[in-house]
C-alpha cells in the first residue's frame, strides 16, 4: 500500500516539475503578461468598452496603449509606476545585497561553517535550512553540504 502511495505522489511530483520547467524564465512571463495587457487593451477600444469607476461612479471609456496618447501614457508613468511601487526599494536592496554576497563568495562560505558547525543531530535541520538558502542565487554546482572549490 506504501508504494502504491509513494508511486503516486512521485508521480505526482513529477508532473509537477515537467509543467514547471515548461515555464519561460520570470522576465518572459513579465514580458508576456505586459504585451496581454497592451493587447487586451486595444481589444476592448476597438469593442468601446467603457467601466464604471468604483469610487465616484463615473463612466470610463478603455482606450488602446497603443494609440499616440496610450504609448505616451506608458513612456511618461513609467518611472513613476517604478518609483511609486513601495517594497521595490526593499526588493533591489535586498537583490544587491544577495548577489554581492554571493559573488564574492560569502553564502558559500556561510554555509559551509553553518553546516560544519552543528552537532550530528542538528545537521537533516541544517540541510533543510541551507536548502531554503538555495534560490537565493543559481549556481547550479551549489549544494546542501559543503564541498571542494572546482
Amino acid at each position: 500500500m506504501t508504494s502504491e502511495k509513494s508511486k503516486k505522489s512521485l508521480k505526482f511530483l513529477n508532473t509537477i516539475e515537467r509543467i514547471g520547467n515548461k515555464l519561460p524564465e520570470p522576465l518572459m512571463i513579465f514580458v508576456i503578461l505586459i504585451a496581454a495587457v497592451i493587447g487586451l487593451s486595444t481589444i476592448l477600444d476597438w469593442a468601446g468598452m467603457s467601466v464604471l469607476h468604483p469610487q465616484d461612479g463615473e463612466l470610463l471609456e478603455i482606450r488602446s496603449l497603443l494609440s499616440g496618447e496610450g504609448i505616451e501614457y506608458m513612456v511618461t508613468s513609467l518611472v513613476d509606476n517604478f518609483v511609486g511601487f513601495a517594497p521595490l526599494g526593499v526588493v533591489l536592496t535586498l537583490m544587491i545585497g544577495i548577489g554581492l554576497a554571493e559573488r564574492v563568495g560569502l553564502l558559500e562560505s556561510l554555509i559551509k561553517t553553518l553546516m560544519l558547525s552543528v552537532p550530528a543531530w542538528l545537521v537533516p535541520y541544517m540541510v533543510f535550512f541551507t536548502g531554503t538558502l538555495q534560490p537565493l542565487h543559481r549556481m547550479p554546482r551549489f549544494s546542501s553540504f559543503p564541498h571542494s572549490p572546482e
